[in-house]
């Protein structure tokens, strides 16, 4: 009896060979074919809410779920605090709501009191006086209720507790829509960061560059990705593993606003409301976060110690030795473009560092397969892919080749234009970029736009002189309309563009059958003019064609 379906056990050959990642649409594949060989399946999804929205891993997590119900049947439970995004995705579902009840923060207080009252702190009613305040303020909140009793747990004398008892001020309840209880939360979380800046110099430097990590990092870091990020110094050329602290004293630095989980080992915010609270004063408390970790990121990728190796065994080594690789290489340039022009040292070391370069673009996790970034691509390829606007512009300067392409004939100008990055695709364009170069599998850069719903460089594109008769369009029937914003923008754009050109045969036929949308492009190519030859009945069915001729 196979203990792994075979699919999982292939997909693993596959990628464990090439030391790569699965896409999330292969991912997605596996389980739908492994959910259909069970006679029943049960999915629980604990804390949809902490799931971080950066690259929409929302949308894709849904969707993702969404299609596995569709062709399994599958019965899916989500536990999620009740946001307001939450409540409208979910709004026709089952729900059922589930509270803490107030004798169950009334025992959570109790068992934290024995430390509070320690070393003699006991007086008259003072253990009913931290139960009174706090239980009057939390509302069943045990987050509130945690916190106050931090804020307490380093008092050392009974009037030090009163004196922190005063100043937890009962109000009312404030709670926002989305039940978060905002201002109460906000204030005592000013009081936890008052604590850490409190401290030793040290202490306080390595708390707050462990909360700018686990605040701005595109996921969820493991301890060893965190221990190591936190090592690297400005001026290491090698990694000092005598510098990698252990994750007991990062913890103890950071006042208990974060954790890392029992069976994950991953570290993260004590609660929703920490992201929330820290998001909104990053620019108080970390203003240099995106900067700080692209150079940490860059610094990483280009340490010495696997320089004389093959790029296939630096990448295993780097992969095995270096726990921080593969964030590194894979969101080193998301942050760098939202750190702006503060980083240029730094990521100029990593794009002018050939074989940095190619051990980067080896472990790019992109949204599918189509683009296949790999150790072919050149500088250019991997600064367009992150859309790296004055890189791509000082790499050209320097004489790198604009229409210089990688594995399956990928240029930078389809790279840029399927990430979406308008400015990359105006600079390469004007830096001389092929824009009717076709890849492999006979894709322009037009294609790759409308493919990722990109409508803006979609219209640039055919301002600009794109070949919209060149497709193919075939690849958009495999995507669901919903799942790709902008999707009808950019049928629109095509459709209007084709009839132009007067283009007849497929083109015309593959976007009248894209799904869900025959009644809507009908009505589209109608209104610009094109004539009904065949009756409403086999338009519907997407057999027959309108003709293009534009005029009445």
């Amino acid at each position: 009896m196979k203990v792994l379906p075979e699919i999982l056990s292939k997909l693993h050959e596959k990628h464990a060979a090439q030391l790569t990642q699965p896409s999330p649409e292969e991912l997605e594949n596996a389980l739908i074919e492994t959910s259909k060989s069970l006679s029943r399946v049960f999915i629980v999804l604990d804390g949809l809410d902490e799931c971080q929205a950066t690259l929409d891993c929302h949308t894709r997590l849904l969707s993702c779920l969404y299609n596995l119900q569709t062709k399994t049947q599958a019965s899916i439970l989500i536990t999620s605090r009740p946001t307001s995004e939450v409540e409208i995705i979910f709004s026709g579902c089952l729900k059922q709501e589930i509270k803490a009840k107030a004798s169950d923060v009334d025992k959570y207080v109790e068992s934290r009191l024995p430390k509070v009252l320690g070393s003699g702190l006991e007086t008259a009613n003072l253990g009913a006086m931290i139960k009174s305040k706090v239980m009057g303020i939390v509302d069943g909140m045990f987050l509130l209720a945690q916190l106050y009793m931090d804020s307490l747990q380093d008092a050392t004398s009974a009037a030090e507790v009163r004196e922190a008892l005063d100043e937890i001020e009962i109000q009312p309840s404030q709670n926002t829509e989305d039940g978060s209880y905002t201002p109460m939360l906000f204030k005592a979380y000013d009081k936890v960061m008052a604590r850490i800046s409190g401290q030793q110099p040290r202490s306080r430097n390595l708390a707050m560059k462990t909360l700018s990590w686990v605040v701005h990092a595109k996921r969820l870091l493991t301890t060893a990705e965190l221990q190591h990020a936190l090592a690297v110094r400005d001026t290491d050329t090698a990694l000092d593993f005598q510098n990698v602290r252990e994750i007991d004293m990062i913890l103890s630095v950071c006042a208990g606003l974060i954790t890392v989980g029992e069976n994950s080992d991953c570290v993260r915010l004590a609660h929703e409301t920490t992201q929330k609270y820290l998001e909104s004063t990053a620019a108080k408390y970390f203003p240099n976060a995106q900067s700080e970790i692209t150079s940490t990121c860059t610094a990483y990728l280009t340490f010495h110690g696997f320089d004389v190796l093959p790029v296939q065994s630096r990448l295993l080594r780097m992969t095995t030795e270096r726990p921080l690789f593969p964030y590194a290489a894979t969101y080193w340039g998301h942050h760098a473009r939202e750190a702006g022009q503060c980083v240029s040292d730094s990521v100029n070391k990593l794009l002018r560092c050939n074989v940095s370069v190619q051990i980067a673009c080896s472990k790019i996790s992109s949204e599918n397969d189509i683009l296949n970034p790999n150790t072919t691509w050149n500088p250019l390829h991997l600064a367009a892919f992150f859309g790296l606007s004055r890189h791509v512009e000082a790499l050209i300067d320097d004489g790198l080749d604009p229409n210089r392409v990688g594995d399956r004939n990928i240029s930078p100008l389809m790279v840029a234009s399927a990430n979406g990055f308008e400015e990359v695709v105006n600079l390469l364009l004007n830096k001389g970029a092929d824009i009717q170069a076709k890849c492999s599998g006979q894709r322009t850069a037009l294609i790759f736009a409308s493919l990722f719903g990109h409508g803006a460089i979609v219209r640039k594109l055919l301002v600009k002189g794109a070949d919209v008769t060149a497709g193919p369009y075939t690849d958009m029937l495999a995507f669901d309309p919903a799942s790709v914003p902008g999707y009808w923008d950019v049928v629109s754009l095509l459709a209007e563009a084709l009839l132009k050109a007067g283009s007849t045969g497929s083109h015309g036929r593959y976007l009248m059958r894209l799904d869900g949308g025959i009644d809507r492009m009908t009505r589209m190519l109608l209104r610009w003019g094109a004539h009904m030859r065949h009756p409403p009945s086999m338009m519907a069915s997407g057999s027959a064609p309108l003709d293009p001729t534009l005029g009445k």
